[in-house]
Formats: structure tokens, C-alpha cells, sequence
């Protein structure tokens, strides 16, 4: 949630907290126990859904991806070297084309790029293995890589997974947001009119207002929500 968001479920929670202070105030009264039920409604479910946004970080999914990322691409490129090589020495066009990728182009780009670069070399050390052994190309060289391909893939598939998501969520806050403020809107005009405790509503007044934790100057800390 960004802070706009956080700053009116707060509001929201402090209207609910004053209502249940006095229900005998409101709770005959259909109207306003209907209004005051959907909004509590959508204040549970936005709250539920901010906890979910804030557990669906790609952070560490991302940064341990990325080590593991840069480890296979080291693999790859000290192997490409050597197969490289053996490619260019023996006139082997079809190979070097094959593997043909500057150290940029194993390092930078999508992400599936990279991957299937790093593939197509171990592949093709796997394929040219048995000539490749004055090169200094090893079995235990062609495992590594291909174990540091297999450990980014779900990886990168996790994180994107996580990714789509907190995407969705976001969205769904900010539905929550619009619809929890269309029921304090109609609230708005039934505790006025239906309430006669005027002290509880001076302090409905107050509960219905929004700090904004955002802003530090004091002639701007609170402010009425103005949709």
C-alpha cells in the first residue's frame, strides 16, 4: 500500500473504533447498520490484502537469483572460451556460430536469453567433449554449469510468480480503497441525520478525518478526505 492508501485505512479503522465505542447509537437502525457492515467488510478484507502485499516482496527472490545468475554466467563464459578455441583452430564454422556470444551478450539481456545461452554451451562442450580434452574442458566443468542452470530457472519462475501476484493485489487494494470510501460517504450524511448525540458526532467528525503521516508541516497534518 502506499502511504495515501495506508493514511485512509487508518481513517477507516478509526471510524469503525468510535461506531463500536457507542453501538446502541446505530445498531436499530437499518440503514446505518447495513452501510456500517459493508464498510467494515471492506476494511478487513484491506487489511488481509495488505498483509499479502507485503509478504509478496521479490527482494530476496531477486538478489538470490541475481548471485546465481552472475555464477552461471561465469561458468558459461569460461567454458565458451575454451570451446571458442577449439572452434577457431579447427576451422569448425558450424560451432562457432553456435556459441559465437560476447561476455556482454551471456551477461545482459532477458533473462530466457541468457539462460538458453548458457545451455547452448554447455550442449555443445557436452556434444565436442571428446575433443575438447586439450582445452581443458571437464565433465565436472559441464555439471557445474548445468547445475547452475537448473538452480535459476525456478528461481527466475518463483520471483516472476511473485511478482504477478503482488500485482494482482495492488490492484485489488485500490478497488477496496474506492469502495470502502463510497460507504463512509454515504455514512457521512446518515450519522448526521440519524444521530442526535451531538458529542458523538463531533468525535465522528474527528475519527473521519485523515492524518496524512506523509506530510511534516503542522498546518498540513490533517486533512479531510475531499472525494
Amino acid at each position: 500500500m502506499n502511504q495515501r492508501q495506508h493514511n485512509s485505512l487508518t481513517m477507516y479503522k478509526a471510524v469503525l473504533a468510535h461506531l463500536d465505542s457507542r453501538p446502541s447509537l446505530w445498531n436499530t437502525s437499518a440503514p446505518l447498520t447495513k452501510v456500517i457492515f459493508s464498510l467494515r467488510t471492506f476494511v478487513v478484507t484491506l487489511h488481509q490484502q495488505s498483509l499479502t502485499q507485503a509478504e509478496r516482496i521479490t527482494v530476496g527472490y531477486t538478489q538470490d537469483k541475481d548471485g546465481q545468475m552472475q555464477n552461471m554466467c561465469d561458468l558459461a563464459y569460461s567454458l565458451l572460451l575454451k570451446i571458442r578455441s577449439y572452434a577457431k583452430i579447427n576451422n569448425n564454422k558450424a560451432l562457432l556460430y553456435a556459441i559465437n556470444y560476447s561476455e556482454s551478450e551471456i551477461r545482459r539481456g532477458p533473462e530466457i536469453q541468457i539462460i538458453n545461452r548458457c545451455q547452448t554451451i554447455h550442449n555443445k562442450g557436452e556434444e565436442y567433449m571428446a575433443d575438447l580434452t586439450d582445452f581443458l574442458v571437464t565433465d565436472q566443468q559441464l555439471t557445474e554449469l548445468q547445475k547452475a542452470i537448473n538452480g535459476v530457472k525456478p528461481l527466475s519462475a518463483q520471483r516472476d510468480a511473485i511478482a504477478s501476484e503482488r500485482a494482482t493485489v495492488t490492484a485489488n487494494i485500490s478497488l477496496l480503497i474506492e469502495g470502502a470510501r463510497a460507504e463512509i460517504d454515504k455514512l457521512d450524511d446518515l450519522i448526521e441525520g440519524l444521530i442526535l448525540d451531538k458529542n458523538f458526532i463531533n468525535t465522528y467528525r474527528q475519527a473521519r478525518q485523515i492524518i496524512d503521516r506523509g506530510i511534516s508541516s503542522d498546518n498540513e497534518l490533517k486533512k479531510k478526505i475531499a472525494q
